[in-house]
This record gives C-alpha cells, structure tokens and sequence, in this order.
C-alpha cells in the first residue's frame, strides 16, 4: 500500500491526512510517473490539496518535485518543430517527430508516444502537451524519448490502469477534430486492431459486427465500455447480463454472435 513505500519517518505524515487526501496523493502518483508519494504529499500542501492546482504547479516548477529535466531545453527542443508564432506543432512537423523518434505513424508506438503528450487531436501538439509530456517521461529530446519508448509501450501494455488511460485517449486522438462526437467505424477499427491485439478472443467478429450494422460512429461511451466488456465478459458470452449497464451496440452484438459461438463449438 502506499503506507510502505513512504519509509518509517514519513508514514506518521500520511496517518495525520484523510483517506479523501491519501486518495489524491495517489491519483498524483499515477498521473505523474516519477514522483515519488512524499513530493506528490509536499506537491498537494502546497496546492491546498487541490489536483489541478498541484499538476499546475508541478509543470510550473517541477525541480522542486522530483524529476530532474531542464525545462529550458525542453522548450528549445519544443521550438525546433513548432511553426513560428503559433505555439503548436503541426502535423508535417509531427511526420518529423515520428523519424526521430522511430514511429511508422501507424503503429501501436505511434499511439504510445502520442500518449505521453496526451494530445487532445492528432496532427498538433501544443506546448502545453509537448512540455508535460517531456515532463512525465522525464526526458528533455526526442532522442531521449525514443530510447525509453520500448519501456513505456510496456507500461502501458502490463499495468491496467494506465491501459484503460491509454485506451480512453486513442479515442480522442483517432478523431480528426475535437468537436467530433463520434469516431468513425474504420478509424475506430483500425485503432481497436492496434490497442486490443491479444486482449480480446472475438475481435473479428466485433469488426465484421460493425462493419456490417454500419452504425454512424463509435461514442465516447461505446469506446470505453467494450474494452470493460472484453476484460469482464467471458469468451463463451454465457455470464453476459443483457439487463446490465451495457450500450444497445453491445446487446446487439451479443445477440448477433451467439448462434455462431453455438455454430462453433457444436
């Protein structure tokens, strides 16, 4: 628990603070990999406790918080693939960014890397993304970045929380615009087909499913409750509770696979 990893002298801290604030303190730990929980506690008295207000301040002044990164050449190495004046990267300077750090663009560390900036669209990077994400991965190049991308591709793909966050991003960032409210079938199955390799036995049935009920998008909510669906729901279906809180999308899918998970086990 996180009693243990804050040593003896702090551990009488952390029984002096509520379990609402211990909640928090945790939250800061995974949403800032490398701070340890007595910066993410210090980081929180100084923020009045208030999440937002403590993430600000950490990538105001992160040195006083663990990570050791230069923020001067974190911003010199923003500079040299921003569009002058604009304060983004745009996405002929992201094609650039993915030879440096060794991405095809379409593959699953493609995604791994834009999650590190968790950038809300593709094909733009802001400043504010670029900054906190060099900050996270505690790196100050993309040459840095690229070394560790193997490593966090596995951390991703071996911790569930951090996948579910992940997941829910390739949601937002395989859409062309971030008013969008749906994502389209293809782009969503193309995405699915990297994401969700291995982590879900029927995933061409899922595919020819939508591709031949055609419906106009995938929801935020569809996105984030079929991968609940494919960790929960057993191969075989038969524990699937169509009077849970499952979307119409999914019973209809259910409905639609069953005779042939009769067909192919008979």
């Amino acid at each position: 628990g996180i009693n243990a990893e804050y040593g003896s002298e702090s551990t009488g801290n952390m029984h002096r603070i509520s379990s609402q604030q211990r909640a928090r303190v945790e939250d800061i730990v995974q949403y800032l990999p490398g701070i340890s929980p007595e910066s993410a506690l210090k980081l929180l008295r100084a923020s009045n406790w208030k999440i937002e207000v403590a993430l600000n301040e950490f990538y105001d002044n992160p040195s006083a918080y663990g990570p050791s990164v230069d923020m001067a050449k974190i911003e010199e190495e923003f500079t040299k693939y921003a569009e002058p004046g604009t304060g983004c990267i745009s996405l002929d300077r992201c094609f650039e960014m993915h030879d440096v750090v060794g991405v095809s663009g379409a593959d699953i560390e493609t995604l791994v890397f834009y999650f590190q900036y968790r950038c809300q669209v593709q094909g733009r990077v802001t400043n504010e993304e670029f900054v906190r994400g060099m900050v996270r991965s505690e790196c100050e190049t993309l040459e840095q970045l690229a070394a560790k991308l193997p490593a966090l591709l596995g951390e991703v793909q071996n911790s569930d929380n951090l996948f579910k966050d992940f997941y829910g991003f390739c949601w937002q960032f395989a859409r062309e615009s971030e008013t969008q409210k749906l994502l389209g079938v293809e782009e969503a199955i193309q995405t699915w087909e990297l994401i969700l390799e291995g982590r879900y036995a029927h995933l061409d049935w899922w595919f020819e499913f939508l591709r031949e009920t055609a419906p106009k998008g995938i929801t935020k909510d569809q996105w984030n409750l079929f991968l609940d669906f494919a960790r929960q729901v057993q191969d075989d279906m038969s524990d699937y509770d169509e009077d849970g809180a499952w979307p119409c999308l999914i019973d209809d899918y259910v409905e639609w696979a069953l005779p042939r998970l009769k067909n192919s086990s008979a």
